[in-house]
């Protein structure tokens, strides 16, 4: 299973999602300063993959 982690943006949720990717997990922090930043886990079961696969 092939994992990816970025942080949430709708291009590019698009773009993983139109690879064949689905979302695992949804990761939210929230930072004492008050910002709150979101991750996202994306995988596909195939063979691992190289970097210039990505489709971002």
């Amino acid at each position: 299973m092939t994992i990816i982690r970025h942080s949430d943006c709708p291009a590019t949720n698009a773009a993983m999602t139109e690879a064949g990717y689905e979302i695992i997990a949804v990761e939210t922090y929230r930072w004492p300063d008050g910002v709150t930043e979101t991750e996202v886990l994306w995988s596909r079961d195939e063979p691992p993959i190289t970097e210039d696969e990505l489709p971002f």
